[in-house]
């Protein structure tokens, strides 16, 4: 009986998480529907996308609008996850305390991977050079202003950290955590 009866649990968890997860990928379909579409209507039919549009005109604007776009894109699956699991004894986002030695050894391996990621990632670039592959030109992120450099650490650096945590070490790995720790990690 009891073994029927967890398996329920461990479905019931793995659909609310698999509905978070189609949540999140369906966010994002409507973000870029929604951006093309405003962009289309805003510019008669002159622009491909509103974001492109204010990308243009003024990158404050441009860089409030990604990080607003950002914040339901990732907050709506979040705070879906937490509604569906707020009564299922999973706690989104358990927080433990830990030595100040091991955030040091993390942040020391971070930037140990970064370092070879760019290594690689050069060295990727110059390979695809050498067979006529070139990289898409990256537009400029920066007026030279505080503000778009605040709201670029922000949206660039903060914003994608928090709610990926919240959404895939909080809502998604904790969802399946019954179901082993091992088979959570995995998925």
């Amino acid at each position: 009986y009891y073994a029927g009866e967890e398996k329920k649990y461990i479905r019931k968890n793995a659909e609310r998480v698999g509905i978070v997860l189609l949540l999140a990928v369906g966010m994002q379909f409507v973000a870029v529907l929604a951006d093309m579409v405003l962009g289309l209507l805003v510019t008669d039919f002159q622009e491909v996308s509103i974001s492109l549009l204010l990308q243009k005109q003024s990158m404050a604007d441009y860089m409030l609008f990604t990080l607003a776009e950002y914040v339901v894109d990732m907050g709506v699956p979040v705070f879906a996850g937490w509604l569906l699991f707020r009564k299922r004894d999973v706690t989104i986002v358990p927080l433990q305390k830990t030595d100040g030695s091991f955030g040091v050894g993390l942040l020391l391996l971070g930037l140990g991977m970064m370092v070879i990621a760019n290594i690689i990632g050069s060295y990727l670039l110059s390979l695809f050079e050498t067979v006529g592959v070139t990289p898409v030109d990256v537009p400029d992120m920066q007026d030279g202003t505080m503000t778009v450099l605040l709201l670029n650490i922000l949206t660039v650096g903060i914003m994608p950290g928090v709610f990926e945590e919240l959404l895939f070490r909080g809502v998604v790995l904790q969802g399946l955590r019954p179901a082993g720790d091992g088979a959570a990690l995995v998925f």
